[in-house]
């Protein structure tokens, strides 16, 4: 059985298929593509821009914010002129990433708006690059992937919010019929109160899909996450740490991982951000990863992450992302 796994994935982006019987060539979709969320360790369902906050955790998405741009949280937690039952906030973002050397990338744009207590969101992602595999390297093969991914959220109380999204996923290659499609949905459930967020959720429901004459099934995983945020003289000093821990069903294994990571913001508009993710036999291969995020006059953020592969599953990642807000 031939391997297609290509290397354009997020939170590391390299999601590796160890297994054609366990994982597919539809890896490269399980994650988040949100530079932010990858410069902390691979924590996509906590740390989220507002604009990629559909993608990590449809949830997120009323609770979620422009972390340098937006306003600010007092030294109590509360959002300082800010009732967000009234507010209507609008942010896109958009992003390029690749790895080093091998010339695999992808390209990505994401909105989402929150109206009182609603959110919703939409993306569009599109990847590009050469497979490891021998044989389709002999044929100089390149494949090219897209995804379409629509979310909501609900903030049923002050503090809770439940939300979803639908995927749908496309592998198409340079060898004719080689093909696939694919739907998928992600639920999840989060709270956020007084700097402290938590999260719970499965990612990827779907059935199977057929890749030439054999149907596969996306191995869907359980989600758990939990952060801090301290915000020390607002505009001046904030320290988040964020951690997350995700275990893929593969029929009657749970293959886990888990990512750590941590943001310091200061003067009210730099960021550093650093973490790890333990990849484990999941499809997340290991890395160590480091981030730098600006703010522009209180409507752009600009962010940068470097992720560093430590098992030799992948090459190392580097990425952008611009955020706006109206």
């Amino acid at each position: 059985m031939r391997k297609l796994i290509l290397s354009i994935a997020a939170l590391s982006m390299s999601l590796i298929a160890f297994s054609q019987a366990q994982f597919s060539g539809m890896a490269w979709s399980l994650q988040n593509h949100d530079v932010r969320s990858q410069a902390m360790g691979g924590t996509s369902s906590l740390a989220n821009q507002f604009g990629m906050a559909g993608l990590g955790n449809p949830a997120s998405i009323v609770f979620s914010e422009f972390t340098l741009v937006d306003q600010r949280v007092n030294l109590r937690g509360e959002y300082a002129g800010v009732d967000r039952e009234k507010t209507f906030t609008f942010g896109a973002s958009g992003g390029w990433q690749f790895y080093r050397p091998q010339a695999t990338h992808f390209a990505y744009a994401s909105a989402s708006a929150r109206i009182g207590i609603v959110g919703i969101s939409a993306a569009y992602i599109a990847g590009f690059g050469a497979s490891d595999d021998p044989y389709w390297k002999a044929l100089n093969y390149v494949g090219r992937d897209r995804q379409i991914n629509l979310g909501v959220a609900v903030r049923i109380f002050p503090i809770f919010s439940v939300g979803g999204s639908v995927k749908f996923i496309t592998e198409n290659y340079d060898v004719s019929g080689s093909r696939r499609k694919l739907f998928s949905g992600d639920l999840f459930a989060m709270l956020d109160w007084n700097g402290f967020r938590a999260t719970a959720g499965v990612r990827n429901l779907s059935g199977s899909y057929r890749a030439g004459a054999t149907d596969y099934r996306m191995p869907y995983s359980y989600v758990v996450g939990a952060g801090y945020k301290l915000d020390v003289l607002t505009d001046v000093f904030c320290f988040e740490v964020d951690a997350e821990y995700e275990a893929f069903r593969s029929g009657a294994s749970l293959l886990s991982r888990a990512g750590f990571g941590a943001s310091l913001r200061f003067l009210g508009f730099l960021a550093v951000r650093g973490g790890y993710n333990w990849g484990g036999a999941s499809p997340v291969p290991t890395y160590a990863s480091i981030g730098l995020g600006a703010g522009i006059a209180r409507i752009i953020e600009l962010e940068a992450c470097y992720l560093f592969n430590r098992d030799g599953r992948s090459q190392d990642l580097m990425g952008f992302q611009l955020n706006v807000k109206f």
